[in-house]
């Protein structure tokens, strides 16, 4: 199947594309001899608007649903409590100055290629990790937040000790997150570009056996899994014989295909389409990704974001209200700060990012920017054009209404779609001054993904914002409770006030089902598992 050429058809009509899509749907599995027993088989098919571009999770989690079938962690969050739970790591212990960390492994578990599961695997996935940048030239999301990490030391095949350089906070928070999924020690050997376009092996309980790029991924069942997350509602294989995950751009195709019965589940569909499909009967799941919500940065190596004052303008110039009402629908909460609520630490900033165009425009004003004729401001001969980056097609709709926002102010927004890999290859450099995107992990930590220096999304250094790194430090090794809710209250204050980021909106995924698929629910960092899903016959 070709959905990518396929969906350029959609001009001469959509019957093309859902014809195709019919063609790789199967049928629901073979159901039990218990008819409560839940139906084992089956092929799901799984429309997203863009399929990742790396299916290793440790380089990359972004949209990489595929690749997070496929690796299992030391230890998972509660899905009700948060709580930090065993895993494939049974038990663990902490010193007493937060440094040390010693685990007892899970006996059994093995990766898909028959690899054992050992202390030395963990060892050389957490090495590879630190050690990735250095290796590739390229960053990893596993190395960006493995700040603390110092080194790991084999006790046994069962016994891994693992050594930070300061205290983490969040360390187990972290150890539970997808990103750092356990990895087969002969998948770290291989090229970046294969890491990224075959996947890596882990020991999850779906293995990658296809991936044609912007057209579909594949993974199937594996045989013998028997030691998933304690989140999970059975203990053995994964119900479903195989996972296609196909790439649809436009929303309206996706819609089609699942009201058709010829895709099983959309990934974050369009919001317009909810109650269409609702109304169908079809299955909504829904996830607030908590974490940093999803936020507009300003480039703060150029000019017009060097200037604070254009800065604070931007911040009470966007009218977040019309935007909730206009962009999203009934399932998104307003945003309230530099932090989603559900991360601990959390403070509610509404009331400084209240719409206020007028203060807005005096700000601008008094600073120097003076309205043009053609409704353009401009200081010392230079206009205040922005040209302003964004890649998730689910947010179109609100960025056309920051563009119509702030083009009342007198901005001068050009909007440039790009992809993640565009993101990637341009870094810190490029020609943006505004870039839109987030992060979901529900731990403060979630801030140094896209606020700390080391990041390639946003422009930050040391140099530009030495007073937010320095913040950033002291939350993530602060090990009383109490005092590190007090530094991150510090952080959002001081990102809202002085326009290191723009909160725009909490950011939701959503998963239609079609009326016969069941199961496909949401991990606490707000993925999507697989694991315990069915499909019935149609």
């Amino acid at each position: 199947m070709r959905t990518r050429s396929l969906s350029r058809a959609v001009a001469a009509g959509t019957a093309v594309v859902l014809a195709t899509l019919a063609a790789c749907s199967s049928g629901g599995g073979a159901p039990s001899g218990d008819p409560a027993a839940p139906t084992r088989g089956g092929t799901l098919v799984v429309a997203k608007n863009t399929l990742p571009t790396c299916l290793d999770p440790s380089i990359s989690v972004t949209g990489n649903d595929p690749g997070r079938q496929t690796v299992d962690t030391l230890v998972d969050q509660d899905q009700k409590t948060g709580e930090i739970v065993p895993w494939l790591a049974t038990k663990w212990t902490e010193s007493p100055d937060g440094l040390t960390y010693t685990f007892t492994l899970r006996d059994g578990v093995t990766f898909s290629n028959g690899e054992p599961f050992t202390a030395a695997a963990v060892k050389a996935g957490m090495d590879d990790a630190v050690g990735f940048a250095k290796k590739y030239g390229q960053p990893s999301s596993a190395g960006n937040f493995l700040t603390a990490y110092a080194s790991s030391s084999v006790i046994d095949d069962r016994t891994v000790q693992i050594t930070l350089k300061k205290p983490s906070a969040s360390f187990l928070q972290l150890l539970s997150d997808r990103t750092m999924g356990i990895i087969a020690p002969s998948s770290l050997g291989g090229s970046y570009a294969d890491r990224c376009s075959k996947g890596v092996i882990g020991t999850g309980p779906f293995t990658i056996t296809e991936n044609v790029k912007n057209d579909h991924i594949t993974v199937v069942r594996r045989p013998g899994y028997a030691w998933p997350s304690p989140n999970s509602t059975h203990g053995d294989e994964a119900y479903l014989d195989a996972i296609r995950f196909v790439e649809i751009p436009e929303a309206s195709v996706q819609t089609q295909g699942l009201l058709s019965k010829n895709v099983d589940v959309i990934v974050d569909p369009a919001a317009a389409d909810i109650p269409q499909l609702e109304a169908t009967g079809v299955k909504i799941n829904t996830n607030n990704s908590e974490g940093v919500p999803s936020s507009i940065f300003p480039n703060l190596t150029r000019a017009p974001m060097t200037d604070p004052a254009v800065r604070d303008a931007l911040q009470i110039g966007i009218d977040r209200e019309e935007i909730l009402a206009g962009a999203f629908n009934k399932f998104t909460p307003q945003v309230t700060s530099a932090l989603t609520p559900g991360v601990p630490g959390y403070v509610d900033l509404s009331s400084k990012l209240k719409y206020d165009p007028d203060r807005a425009a005096r700000i601008l004003d008094d600073a120097g920017w003076v309205m043009g004729a053609d409704g353009v401001r401009a200081k010392d001969g230079q206009r205040l054009k922005v040209i302003y980056e964004w890649y998730f097609a689910p947010v179109q709709s609100a960025v056309l209404l920051v563009q119509a926002q702030l083009k009342k102010l007198g901005f001068d927004i050009e909007l440039k779609r790009v992809t993640l890999d565009q993101i990637a290859a341009e870094g810190k450099g490029g020609d943006w001054d505004l870039r839109m995107t987030g992060r979901p992990r529900p731990d403060a930590d979630a801030f140094f993904a896209h606020y700390g220096a080391a990041s390639l999304f946003t422009s930050f250094t040391a140099d530009n914002s030495a007073d937010l790194q320095a913040l950033l430090t002291k939350q993530t090794s602060e090990t009383d409770v109490a005092a590190r809710k007090a530094t991150i209250g510090q952080i959002q204050n001081l990102i809202v006030d002085d326009g290191y980021g723009f909160p725009l909106n909490v950011t939701v995924r959503y998963g239609a089902s079609a009326p016969n698929v069941s199961g496909v629910k949401f991990i606490y960092s707000g993925y999507l598992s697989f694991y315990d899903t069915t499909k019935s016959a149609k």
